[in-house]
């Protein structure tokens, strides 16, 4: 593939592995009580424990798998490559226009105020973020709840591209919602996956209506992994029940398959494309992909200290799925914005019926439905008459 732009700086994040606290103790979790009780009466060691779930180290891996646990493998902020071009500004206003952001705004319809929790790095103050910061909490560290400080950069920038202010006009995001910052993964760009479903939880019960999760884990999957990760098809279930949609990027895997969480079902995931409307060639692949926006050079917010996605001018422009899952998250803010009793099963079926398809007729593992256009999505929203469709083959495109 021949790159349109030039390609500085890869921010590799090293091993993926299972994530271990020396020897030969690995960790496990569960949000059923009786399987943990049966677990440390064979052994295992409370690492962790809230109303949702509760984290073990096990040093017998045997008593871990009979107890019912689940591997509490290592989750981290998404490989992303850092480009720099003078074109790069023009490509990033580009997306806005060829996602048909701007006639909707345009119509006043922005989803301002709409909650959206970033579950990821954290989220740093910004000029571009201004008044968009509400109430956070950090996961990682349970003894500084409050502490949502993105050191690592990832956060801010996922953020900002679905609900940057458009200080620098290049940045823009897609809404004017605000940001819920839900921090599961350290200064270092690394968590643990049982934060995840606890993260959607607290989300859920403190207001959010869009949840974005641009990370990855040791876990890819070309199918659905539901079964492996019990714990967060649970909270994803319980989220949809309660009118919030869950995102999740498709992962920077390629052709090996969806990073999980990606791969859980009930939750849309995003893949990427570039300005040539073709999948990109690091775009995680599979039938968990279900819809695709641009990810190949988009600008955002970051922060402007020390951090490996720092940068002195507090903006930067990085390929990966990190950036297309919040563009089309924050399509969710405009729909709601244009009507706030849309149900989660409406939202969904809106933003597939809005999407131009992009490859083999009707779903497929590049592309999911397609590209949708917020401007249709936002027109599908507002209908009074709106009804489910019981076979999405059969959507009007």
């Amino acid at each position: 593939m021949v790159f349109a732009v030039a390609v500085l700086t890869m921010l590799l994040l090293g091993s993926v592995a299972m994530a271990a606290d020396g020897g030969h103790e690995k960790k496990w979790f569960t949000g059923n009580d009786e399987k943990a009780k049966k677990a440390i009466q064979n052994g295992c060691v409370v690492d962790k424990k809230d109303e949702d779930i509760t984290s073990l180290r096990c040093g017998n891996e045997n008593v871990a798998k009979q107890a019912g646990l689940t591997p509490d493998v290592q989750t981290f902020a998404l490989p992303v490559v850092k480009v720099s071009s003078e074109n790069i500004r023009a490509a990033d206003i580009y997306a806005d226009i060829l996602l048909n952001a701007t006639p909707v705004w345009n119509i006043g319809v922005t989803g301002k105020g709409i909650p959206i929790a970033v579950l990821d790095t954290g989220v740093a103050e910004h000029p571009e973020l201004k008044g968009r910061i509400l109430k956070g909490r950090n996961f990682v560290d349970p003894k500084n709840p409050k502490n949502t400080f993105d050191g690592y950069g990832h956060g801010t920038w996922v953020t900002s591209i679905a609900l940057g202010k458009g200080v620098n006009p290049y940045a823009k995001g897609i809404s004017k919602g605000k940001v819920m910052p839900a921090k599961v993964l350290s200064d270092e760009g690394f968590g643990t996956f049982s934060d995840i479903p606890r993260a959607i939880n607290w989300s859920v019960r403190n207001g959010a209506r869009i949840i974005i999760m641009s990370i990855g884990s040791s876990a890819v999957y070309s199918d659905d992994c539901g079964a492996d990760f019990p714990e967060l098809t649970a909270a994803v279930a319980n989220a949809r029940k309660k009118g919030v949609l869950v995102f999740s990027a498709a992962g920077n895997e390629g052709a090996a398959g969806t990073s999980a969480p990606g791969c859980v079902p009930g939750i849309i995931t995003i893949g990427s494309i570039g300005w040539d409307y073709t999948h990109s060639w690091f775009s995680g692949e599979g039938s968990s992909v279900d819809l695709v926006g641009f990810g190949e050079g988009i600008i955002g917010a970051v922060p402007t200290g020390t951090c490996p996605m720092c940068d002195p001018t507090g903006y930067a422009a990085y390929y990966g799925t990190s950036g297309s899952t919040p563009e089309i998250a924050g399509f969710v803010a405009l729909m709601l914005d244009a009507n706030s009793r849309l149900s989660v099963e409406q939202i969904e079926t809106n933003l597939y019926r809005a999407a131009v398809d992009l490859g083999p007729e009707g779903k497929d593992i590049l592309y999911g439905w397609g590209l949708p256009d917020a401007y249709k999505a936002v027109q599908l929203s507002k209908k009074k008459n709106m009804h489910m469709m019981n076979d999405r083959s059969d959507m009007d495109r």
